[in-house]
């Protein structure tokens, strides 16, 4: 089968409510042949033609077999990474060592989704300026659950070192942060 290069074109990109988001973006591709899922966290790549020129979105794309392909806006951030996530900041918790624990790391419940889940808040830090830092309010956003995601894992220390780093030590000792991964 010889390679098909296809140019698509959103046109309206411009009427979004935020269109100076799109300028150095790119669109993701999985080049899979079956609908990805979010657990499938290998199966997206940038597509680097990307361009937002005149208020219109396009990229070309190579298709080199017969099968779909999927564009996305960002990778999926699932469920089942979410609650990971949470597994893994409650097991820091728990554990926390004595460089960790004198910043009282928790995990609380703020309410319920209308689907029932939890809408967890990871809290750690002293200080007296109280800082909160709330990710993914909206579903598109799934960009803010993998920064929270990092930034979770290192105020925790949760890396193969466990260790915390003197900027992480200084944030930790000014904030009490409370930090919602996924609103």
């Amino acid at each position: 089968i010889k390679p098909l290069t296809v140019t698509y074109e959103i046109a309206n990109a411009h009427a979004v409510s935020y269109p100076e988001a799109w300028p150095g973006t790119t669109v993701f591709y999985s080049p899979r042949t079956s609908a990805p899922t979010p657990a499938d966290d290998d199966a997206w790549r940038r597509n680097l033609t990307t361009r937002y020129v005149d208020g219109k979105l396009t990229w070309t794309h190579v298709h080199s077999v017969n099968g779909s392909v999927f564009f996305s806006y960002f990778p999926m951030y699932g469920y089942e990474r979410h609650l990971k996530l949470v597994a893994d900041c409650a097991a820091a918790a728990v554990a926390a060592g004595p460089s960790l624990a004198e910043y009282r790391p928790r995990i609380a419940s703020l309410g319920q989704t209308i689907q029932g889940r939890e809408l967890e808040c990871v809290s750690i830090g002293k200080g007296t300026t109280v800082a909160w830092i709330i990710h993914r309010q909206h579903p598109g956003e799934t960009m803010a659950e993998f920064f929270a995601e990092g930034l979770l894992h290192r105020l925790l220390g949760v890396s193969p070192s466990s260790e915390l780093d003197e900027p992480t030590r200084r944030v930790l000792q000014a904030y009490p942060l409370h930090i919602v991964p996924n609103m």
